[in-house]
């Protein structure tokens, strides 16, 4: 969500738009709110991180679309890397979210997604090399087994589970943990081998 200008009691707006969106587009699953000002948005050195948000994963619902101010941004390594700044803070709350299973069924079911899906734009930044840049969930697993095809069951495990995000269990919880620590470790060092 992009504001023009700082909004006082920003989270009762936030929780306010929120469930307004829910209740006008029901057919929407699940709707995640990262907040930015146009000014910070703008600015030269946000352009790739916000520009990849808004040009590949935002829709614009309500108020001017601001594509048009992106349409020169490409995914890269730079791009991917902006993108996934804050993903181990990210990536931890959800195991949290879900280990705790204190949120209804289907809350769980869209944080479970939301993880898998921030697991599976990390895997480019694993990759040594990277010719053409995937622009979707399915070719990200396709071009990680590629590099990685040890790694078959578990990248196509991440799929499997994105499609079937209702069961929360204890053994698929652990997997995940574990495939995420491959990538992680995989993102950080640099080091491209099989952890799992």
């Amino acid at each position: 969500m992009v504001f023009k200008h700082q909004i006082e009691n920003l989270d009762q707006k936030l929780a306010k738009i929120k469930s307004s969106l829910i209740t006008s587009y029901p057919f929407i699953p699940k709707i995640d709110i990262d907040v930015g000002y146009l000014k910070e948005i703008l600015d030269q050195q946000n352009r790739k991180g916000w520009g990849a948000w808004i040009k590949f994963f935002c829709t614009a619902i309500y108020g001017q679309d601001l594509t048009h101010f992106f349409q020169d941004i490409e995914i890269d390594r730079e791009v991917i890397e902006a993108i996934n700044k804050e993903h181990h803070e990210e990536i931890h709350r959800y195991f949290d979210w879900l280990e705790l299973k204190e949120k209804p069924l289907e809350e769980l079911s869209n944080i479970k997604k939301s993880l898998i899906k921030r697991m599976i734009r990390l895997l480019p930044l694993t990759l040594p090399h990277v010719e053409k840049w995937p622009l979707s969930l399915n070719d990200t697993i396709d071009q990680a087994i590629q590099v990685y095809p040890q790694q078959k069951d578990e990248l196509y495990f991440l799929l499997k589970e994105l499609n079937n995000p209702q069961l929360i269990d204890e053994i698929s919880l652990n997997r995940l943990k574990e495939i995420y620590t491959w990538v992680d470790i995989s993102f950080s060092t640099g080091v491209f081998s099989l952890v799992v």
